[in-house]
């Protein structure tokens, strides 16, 4: 059960979304297209989304009937893209902390995502549907993403890959429904605070879970279902 997950890792997503402690410096930095206000202490969207994807990917050990097999690609820098993990069992898999600058390459991430599911000895044609999850705050900023973006969903393998988003803060949703489609439309989450982010990650866990004990997993579970049992848990 492949799952290739998209982060973002622009200047924006250092910015403290949990703010206890934090004291200010007083320094101004320009990055991601924005001033920022250089402060120590408080809780980074980066550094929520490292625990949680840690966590995340740990818990996939424990899956059972089908073995779920992650990738991650994180965008950042001016134009760049990169196979942060390479497609795995989650169980090999050691997560180490990615860090975050520069732009938002969104439409690099695009195509290695694209080659990525395209290769057969990457995904084999008897694996289940894999699940492509978009994770940003803020916009493409390289230029050529619309089309890389559009290969991505409409276009070979690719196009019947399921597909989930979070948008955090002042992320592009319109460019975020394009990446789900009409068909996802149910997938895009939004999130301004820390506990929204985590929400989101325990979503996707439960999500995968629950596919790997369905009579058909390639059939993605509706969303009030899973927040329905996310919720008792």
């Amino acid at each position: 059960m492949p799952l290739i997950v998209l982060l973002d890792a622009s200047g924006s997503m250092n910015e403290i979304i949990d703010k206890e402690g934090m004291k200010s410096t007083g320094q101004i930095v320009f990055e991601d297209g924005k001033e920022w206000e250089v402060v120590t202490d408080g809780t980074s969207k980066l550094h929520i989304t490292n625990q949680a994807m840690k966590a995340m990917i740990a818990s996939f050990s424990a899956v059972e009937r089908a073995e779920v097999q992650v990738s991650v690609i994180t965008f950042g820098g001016t134009s760049d893209a990169r196979v942060h993990v390479p497609m795995n069992a989650a169980s090999d898999v050691t997560w180490e902390d990615y860090v975050a600058d520069g732009d938002t390459p969104m439409g690099a991430a695009f195509r290695v995502a694209k080659q990525l599911v395209e290769k057969r000895e990457a995904i084999p044609s008897d694996a289940y549907r894999p699940t492509i999850v978009l994770i940003s705050d803020g916009l493409p900023t390289d230029t050529g993403w619309q089309e890389s973006l559009n290969e991505l969903v409409s276009e070979g393998r690719s196009k019947k890959a399921a597909r989930m988003a979070l948008g955090i803060g002042e992320a592009d949703r319109t460019m975020l429904k394009k990446f789900l489609g009409d068909e996802h439309g149910g997938y895009l989450f939004e999130a301004d605070q820390a506990a929204g982010m985590i929400r989101f990650f325990n979503f996707l866990t439960m999500s995968i879970a629950q596919r790997s004990k369905s009579p058909n997993p390639n059939t993605m579970p509706a969303p009030k279902t899973v927040l329905s049992d996310l919720d008792e848990f």
